[in-house]
């Protein structure tokens, strides 16, 4: 081993030659997989419906005020609709007083 020099990247792929096209291909092949993705994309479902099981699937990415208050905007991160907790997925969908009467009510 030759300590004194520096390292040295290497491409793997085309002659180890990089490119944008030879990195997009590397990761299209080789991204991890989720496994409620394809079953939600692949479903008979409503697109929206599946934006939303998948926006649940990838923790935090529903646009909630606790979320972009860590992403550092400031905003009142209350809940919008009973005003008394933090507003997070978590509470939104299954804490919040206000959405619990409105499922008691339609169901």
């Amino acid at each position: 081993m030759n300590y004194a020099s520096s390292d040295t990247g290497v491409w793997t792929k085309i002659q180890g030659i990089f490119s944008a096209s030879s990195a997009y291909e590397w990761l299209r092949n080789n991204r991890p997989r989720q496994w409620g993705c394809s079953i939600i994309w692949k479903s008979p479902i409503l697109p929206k419906v599946a934006n939303f099981g998948w926006r649940y699937l990838i923790n935090n990415a529903f646009p909630t005020g606790y979320e972009i208050y860590k992403r550092g905007v400031i905003l009142v991160f209350r809940c919008y609709l009973c005003g008394s907790h933090i507003e997070t997925i978590q509470h939104l969908l299954w804490d919040c007083k206000v959405i619990l009467d409105f499922r008691h009510w339609i169901c």
